[in-house]
């Protein structure tokens, strides 16, 4: 009982002990920016190693705090604190060590508070227990990278807690953590992150090693907090992304995250990498450029239960020991759309204990891969569960090689294709165009019969029947109504090949122009894709069936044999062993009218044979079409007088004369008299 007092005592004192509530704030007292002149501060710091104090950089612009020696300060930094704003800049000879964290508009769910710091120069910031950048929902937060070195001992934590905001920008230098790397990592509120890494800027989350050498942690995760969580990545030029465990985006449930990457490299030294691993999380992706890795294990798209996860692929490379799209775990749907038009996916057995790996897998019914352009899948295995979907098409090509196992190749689609059980594993291989080449004829299968301590069975596989038999089920097939079949490549060592070429386009530009009475010219231009040839219909005017006018590898042809004086229309199409374009839009002409039948010229016609006329009474009436051609065999034309409707010529002879009227537009062959005159026009007669 005596002892009670003092021990009351002893723990009134730790609770009030001023080490534990001492803040100085900056305030540029001495106006040379100074962060370590101690003149700077407010409330008479002794020095910034002695106690445990927390140093407040509440002052921006001009007013603002710049290191560039080297300090080390007990306890905390803080800068733009609880609703104030504050910002640093670490330069050339500058290396902040701060003892325990260092915070940026802190405040929690603070709206106002303002952080901003920079490193530039070779400075350095180093924290001997953990980094948070951006801890208000101010969205000025701004945490940026030039040259130097970020490190932090344990945890970088990025728009930490609720209600956050904060963009990290590194355009150069190495960020480091030790243990994990987290951006949007707040409770069930607002939390809202930007990483813009450039140059040849590095983020890195290196594990922690324990005295046996043994690693733990060391992953980065991007929107990772349950809620309302955003993160946004964008990776370009040279910049390294790297963890030793792992990457993901979108673990938090029903958080939002999207990664952009035009270049450099994303990889996990010895994890896996996963996209929508939350709950009805959603991610997109978009990579044009640069590599993303996890050789050392597997590439998740769309793991989480109803999570939504978008891939487009139009270049750079992704390799892995695996890739899995929408497998989620526990059997629930997740929809995961693969588009790929460029680039390249590597996939090789490195693990080497992992069922899957070497492999592509589709495994939820919500899977859907499509490969076209000229993106190129190299790969082991295949293994696509029911209900999923992989579409070739294009110029795009998946490999499958086949990995080795001492003497025996271990290439399968999934295990149970060596005892032919296919429609219970495999979805469906559309192709619509692509190269999907096998590597290996006829070899021994090792297959495990999934045993503890496995043993093994060999089995006699024939890949080429394999696949004959699955185009056979349809599981293997083209919607190009084009028979499919597996067959041996004399061009490459034991490979089995499926090609199908993919129809060409609609021909465009058909045009049809009138050549006499019984023909036609038509032409046309040339299709895009691999053509063999044009099929060319025609059909007469007010008529509904098509005919075949010929087929030909040209562009164009002379159709005769045609009836005069009548339209005709025309469609093509472009044909190839992939089969048929659609047809291109009709076009149509009209061939030009016979010479008419011989008309008597009446007695009321008279002809003078020394002045060389044709008259005929007053009142006589003509008519006429449209003149569709000439010849002109006389410089001499006819004349036609309205005053008296002659009709006369200038020359004469024993032999037909032939004379053209420009005014009237009329061809005349003149035979003697009474005679007979030809008229060449589109009604083909004159009415006297």
């Amino acid at each position: 009982m005596k002892y009670m007092p003092l021990l009351k005592l002893s723990l009134s004192a730790l609770f009030v002990s001023p080490a534990f509530a001492a803040t100085y704030t900056w305030t540029n007292a001495l106006g040379d920016n100074d962060f370590a002149n101690l003149g700077n501060w407010g409330g008479g710091p002794t020095g910034f190693e002695t106690g445990n104090h927390e140093w407040d950089v509440n002052l921006l612009g001009a007013d603002r705090a710049v290191l560039s020696s080297v300090l080390r300060v007990e306890r905390d930094v803080r800068v733009g604190d609880t609703d104030t704003e504050g910002e640093l800049l670490i330069t050339t000879g500058g290396h902040l060590i701060v003892t325990r964290n260092f915070r940026t508009a802190r405040g929690g769910d603070s709206i106002t508070g303002l952080g901003l710091v920079t490193v530039d120069g070779g400075g350095q910031l180093t924290s001997e227990q953990d980094l948070f950048f951006g801890q208000s929902l101010n969205s000025g937060n701004t945490f940026t990278l030039i040259d130097g070195t970020v490190r932090a001992t344990r945890d970088l934590e990025v728009a930490h807690q609720a209600q956050t905001y904060s963009t990290v920008n590194i355009l150069g230098g190495e960020m480091i953590a030790a243990r994990r790397i987290r951006f949007s990592d707040g409770g069930s509120d607002e939390s809202t992150s930007f990483l813009n890494i450039s140059g040849n800027g590095i983020l890195r989350a290196t594990g922690v090693e324990d005295d046996e050498g043994a690693f733990s942690a060391g992953f980065i995760q991007f929107a990772r907090n349950d809620g309302v969580a955003t993160a946004h990545v964008n990776v370009s030029e040279n910049a390294l992304i790297e963890a030793r465990d792992s990457v993901d985006f979108g673990t938090g449930i029903q958080s939002t995250s999207s990664l952009t990457m035009t270049g450099g490299r994303i990889a996990t030294t010895a994890g896996a990498s996963r996209f929508g691993y939350g709950i009805e999380s959603q991610v997109t992706v978009d990579i044009s450029g640069g590599l993303y890795e996890a050789r050392q294990g597997f590439i998740g798209f769309g793991q989480g239960p109803r999570a939504e996860v978008t891939v487009n692929v139009t270049g750079g490379e992704i390799a892995a020991d695996r890739i899995g799209v929408a497998n989620n775990p526990h059997g629930e749907a997740v929809s995961t759309v693969f588009n790929m038009t460029g680039g390249r996916i590597s996939l090789a057995r490195t693990v080497g204990t992992a069922t899957h790996s070497g492999g592509l897998r589709l495994q939820s019914p919500g899977a859907s891969v499509n490969i076209g352009g000229t993106a190129e899948i190299h790969a082991e295995k295949l293994f696509l569960a029911d209900g999923g979907l992989l579409t070739l098409s294009g110029d795009a090509h998946i490999f499958i090689a086949g990995s080795t196992d001492g003497e025996n190749p271990t290439f399968d689609f999934a295990t149970a294709f060596a005892r032919g059980d296919w429609s219970p594993v495999l979805g469906k291989i559309a192709f619509n165009g692509g190269t999907f080449v096998v590597a290996g004829a006829t070899n021994s299968y090792q297959l495990s019969d999934g045993a503890e301590e496995p043993t093994f069975t060999p089995v006699t596989v024939n890949y080429l029947e394999l696949l004959n038999a699955a185009i056979a089920q349809g599981i293997i097939y083209t919607d190009l109504g084009l028979p499919l079949e597996a067959r041996y490549d004399a061009g490459a060592d034991r490979t089995e090949v499926v090609l199908v070429v993919p129809p060409p386009s609609v021909p465009t530009g058909l045009a049809v122009a009138t050549v006499s009475s019984g023909a036609l010219s038509v032409s046309w231009e040339a299709a895009l894709g691999t053509v063999q040839s044009y099929r060319l219909e025609r059909r007469r005017e007010s008529h509904t069936d098509w005919n075949l006018v010929l087929e030909t590898s040209d562009l164009g042809v002379m159709d005769s044999g045609l009836d005069a004086a009548t339209l005709y229309e025309y469609r093509v199409r472009a044909a190839n062993s992939g089969g048929f374009s659609d047809w291109s839009t009709p076009a149509s002409g009209r061939t030009a009218a016979e010479f008419p039948p011989v008309v008597t010229i009446p007695n009321e016609w008279i002809r003078d044979d020394q002045l060389g006329w044709l008259y005929g009474f007053e009142g006589v009436n003509w008519t006429y079409s449209e003149l569709i051609g000439f010849i002109e065999y006389s410089a001499f034309p006819w004349v036609y007088h309205a005053s008296n409707g002659w009709l006369y010529f200038g020359g004469r002879s024993n032999d037909v004369l032939v004379f053209y009227s420009v005014e009237l537009g009329w061809i005349f062959a003149f035979d003697g008299f009474p005679g007979l005159l030809y008229v060449v026009s589109t009604g083909g007669f004159i009415e006297l």
